[in-house]
């Protein structure tokens, strides 16, 4: 549910505009989205409201982040840093860094 988002903590950036730019190169292209770094998944939400299929990554490094509120529906993959580089069909795959 988007509407509870982002936390106070949180800077709502991009713009929806720009969400809908980069959502529309993404379908034009037939790409999914690999976001890397993604917090709570309340701009990857974004995308995968708007139909791009959506894998959110973030590092498990950190005791707080199993507290976090998640906003993608497929959850977050919290990854130790050398598993960024293993990712499923590259040459089709957007990768975001936020």
């Amino acid at each position: 549910d988007s509407s509870a988002w982002p936390s106070p903590n949180v800077e709502a950036w991009p713009t929806s505009g720009q969400t809908a730019v980069l959502v529309r190169l993404l379908q034009e292209r037939g790409l999914s989205a690999v976001s890397i770094g993604c917090g709570e998944g309340a701009f990857e939400a974004q995308l995968e409201e708007a139909g791009v299929p959506v894998r959110g990554v973030d590092l498990d490094v950190l005791p707080s982040y199993k507290t976090m509120r998640c906003f993608l529906r497929g959850g977050i993959i919290r990854v130790r840093p050398d598993e960024l580089f293993r990712i499923d069909e590259p040459s089709r795959t957007c990768l975001c860094f936020v």
